[in-house]
């Protein structure tokens, strides 16, 4: 009877060894398999960011600069079942205020531009998926001249600065009459505002039609092409030019000479007036932002994108180009 204890109890013994043994086996399984799930919905939220993001930049790279396109609810299924992996969303952010754009300055909430660099800004945007497109026919550009720091270089009335031009800029932009379109320009090379005491970062130089209390030669141009023709025009008026003319683009290129490590620190900011009906600027980069929810598990994955918008204006879009044939054909 002894011995038939003990085995019943030897027995007994090893059916809860087993039993625990099974339940951590278990226990570790069920462990894994999460963690597998959980890697599994995370690189699926991951490439679904990712694709998101990429509709994004196909979309800023086939329509024009100031598109906000918005993609919502997306679903991502597997190959060979038709159950959401994914659902995902995507936004394109592209104009605002002023640029450079939230997060997209060289210093601080200033663009830089060293010296001969030139940055082109569009004064249009795409409004809608269609083409159309609405344009801002008055600005207010702020500028100053800094160091590397970002520090105003214009200390007094003896600087080098008093006696040149440091800013030259230029707007271009599309002119169709009858049927034809045509480029036409203006420009004019400006120096820092002295007779207003506005030249420094505290209290830049203005120019544009939406600047108030300035020389008129901040609010016009004097150099005056369409097409192949140029002319001086002493009071050509900025606003005028971009009522006239449409995909307006503005270019401005710092000409400083013989100043040393001499940067111009620039702001481009939206001013009402005219006849547009765009009451943003365009940022110098677009913002793609997509978000990615895994359904296998709890896993998001969320995305930043940016990219820079197109500079060209359509008439521009070309390439020149000569090939040479060796061959010789006898007469």
């Amino acid at each position: 009877m002894n011995k038939r204890a003990s085995a019943l109890l030897l027995s007994f013994f090893m059916m809860t060894l087993l039993i625990l043994v099974a339940i951590s086996v278990s226990v570790l399984v069920l462990r894994d398999s999460r963690t597998v799930r959980t890697l599994m919905a995370g690189a699926q939220a991951t490439y679904g960011a990712e694709g998101m993001s990429e509709l994004g930049l196909y979309a800023v790279k086939v329509n024009l600069p100031g598109y906000e396109p918005i993609f919502e609810n997306y679903d991502f299924t597997g190959a060979v079942s038709t159950t959401s992996l994914v659902s995902a969303d995507a936004a394109v952010d592209a104009r605002e205020d002023s640029v450079p754009c939230e997060g997209q300055a060289e210093w601080e909430d200033w663009g830089v531009l060293a010296a001969n660099e030139s940055v082109q800004l569009p004064l249009f945007a795409q409004t809608a998926e269609d083409g159309t497109v609405a344009k801002n026919t008055s600005f207010v550009v702020e500028f100053y001249v800094g160091d590397e720091e970002g520090e105003t270089l214009f200390y007094d009335m003896t600087s080098v600065l008093t006696t040149q031009d440091v800013l030259r800029w230029k707007i271009l932009g599309l002119y169709t009459y009858n049927g034809v379109t045509e480029t036409k320009a203006i420009s004019e090379y400006i120096p820092l505002d002295q007779s207003n005491n506005r030249f420094f970062k505290e209290e830049p130089t203005q120019f544009g039609p939406g600047a108030l209390g300035v020389d008129p030669k901040y609010t016009q141009a004097k150099y005056y092409s369409s097409g192949f023709r140029s002319v001086f025009h002493p009071h050509y008026p900025i606003q005028n030019f971009l009522n006239e003319n449409d995909y307006n683009y503005l270019v401005m290129t710092n000409i400083i000479q013989g100043v040393e490590d001499a940067y111009i620190y620039y702001r481009l900011n939206y001013a009402s007036g005219g006849d547009g009906t765009l009451d943003k600027v365009v940022c110098e980069y677009a913002k793609i932002s997509s978000t990615a929810d895994a359904t296998l598990a709890e896993a998001r994955q969320e995305l930043v994108t940016l990219v820079k918008e197109g500079e060209n204006l359509p008439v521009f879009d070309f390439v020149l180009y000569h090939t040479e044939d060796d061959s010789v054909t006898a007469p």
